[in-house]
């Protein structure tokens, strides 16, 4: 998890129990986008999806945006939909 995403879950009143939780239940229709990373040569092999979802009950919904690899999965972001950077 980056470091911006872990500071934001803190703000948030999350632990990293909640974000593996909405991780989870993630579905196709969650999906908001994808593309190819923005540094490539850190994730060679990986693919970035966003996401926006209700799962936590939050209104404003969760964007989340991973890095997807063949074996792991780094969240880039987990914030507030609508919310800065």
């Amino acid at each position: 998890m980056s470091p911006r995403a872990q500071e934001r879950m803190r703000q948030l009143g999350y632990w990293i129990t909640d974000v593996e939780d909405c991780l989870c239940a993630l579905t196709v229709g969650d999906c908001d986008g994808d593309g190819a990373p923005d540094h490539p040569d850190l994730s060679p092999d990986g693919w970035v999806y966003w996401f926006v979802t209700g799962f936590l009950g939050d209104d404003p919904p969760m964007y989340v945006k991973v890095i997807l690899n063949p074996k792991s999965v780094y969240v880039l972001s987990f914030k507030l939909d609508g919310s800065p950077a």
